[in-house]
C-alpha cells in the first residue's frame, strides 16, 4: 500500500486537513453546476422564493425541452441535500 496524503476531494466534496480539525466545502461543486447551465454571472439572492407570486400561463409562449431545466433543479436539489451533512461534518474550533 501507499501512503497517498492527506485527502483533498472525495466525491463532490473538497476536504480541507488542519491541526485542529478536518473541514469540507462544497464550492468546487456549486461552481460547476453554475458554469454548466452558464448561470455565473447571474445576480445572488439570498431567497430563492418570491413572496406573493402567483405563476400564470403564458399562452403565447415557446415550448422548450424540459431536460435542462429538470438536471437544473436535480443538481440543486442535491446540493441543497448534501450541504446540511458538510456543515455538521465542518464544526471545529480552532
Amino acid at each position: 500500500m501507499n501512503d497517498l496524503g492527506n485527502m483533498r476531494h472525495f466525491l463532490i466534496v473538497e476536504v480541507k486537513q488542519l491541526e485542529c480539525g478536518i473541514f469540507i466545502r462544497q464550492q468546487k461543486y456549486a461552481n460547476e453546476i453554475l458554469t454548466r447551465f452558464v448561470m455565473e454571472k447571474f445576480n445572488k439572492v439570498c431567497n430563492h422564493i418570491v413572496h406573493r407570486n402567483k405563476l400564470t400561463r403564458d399562452k403565447g409562449g415557446k415550448v422548450v425541452d424540459s431536460t435542462k431545466y429538470r438536471q437544473m433543479i436535480w443538481y440543486s436539489i442535491f446540493l441543497l441535500i448534501t450541504k446540511p451533512i458538510s456543515y455538521i461534518l465542518s464544526l471545529s474550533h480552532c
